[in-house]
């Protein structure tokens, strides 16, 4: 079950959340082991085409949880900062998306998709992704989380509220 966000003044809008998700790198997909319990696990991505996209090696808990239960939430933290330096109180935005993670067989979108993350990491290389998606098919699995729910959450100067 999804709740609403208890703290209304905070609840970022759609274009606040299509930012942080572009403009960051990493975050947290959280599975669901055999035995039920949580396995997050931090990953790096690219939001691109509205779609989360990030790889794996071809075998592993993550691939494990995410063949058997597809289910999943994924979670990306902003930008953090304190308010002021004797305060406990911190301007800050995150993001959660609810989703099901699909394993992308089309080799176009795993193309696109990661030459995507290869601009942000490895720029200057980037232009091999497809010759080194060739070179490893059996070792590298591409995915796309497809999210049901997104929500975010803001506090801070120039907050946009509601959406």
């Amino acid at each position: 079950m999804i709740r609403p966000m208890r703290r209304k003044d905070r609840v970022m809008d759609a274009e606040n959340i299509e930012r942080v998700l572009k403009e960051n790198s990493h975050g947290v997909l959280a599975t669901v082991s055999e035995d039920g319990w949580p396995y997050a696990h931090p990953i790096s991505y690219v939001y691109h085409d509205g779609h989360v996209y990030f790889h794996s090696a071809a075998s592993g808990h993550k691939v494990d949880n995410i063949t058997r239960d597809n289910r999943a939430t994924f979670t990306v933290i902003g930008r953090v900062e304190m308010k002021t330096p004797t305060k406990a109180e911190a301007y800050f935005e995150s993001v959660i998306l609810f989703g099901r993670v699909e394993r992308v067989t089309d080799f176009e979108e795993q193309v696109a998709s990661m030459t995507e993350l290869m601009n942000v990491f490895m720029p200057l290389t980037a232009h091999e992704t497809r010759d080194d998606l060739t070179r490893m098919q059996k070792a590298v699995i591409v995915y796309r989380l497809d999210a049901e729910h997104v929500s975010g959450k803001l506090r801070g100067k120039g907050a946009v509220v509601g959406h």
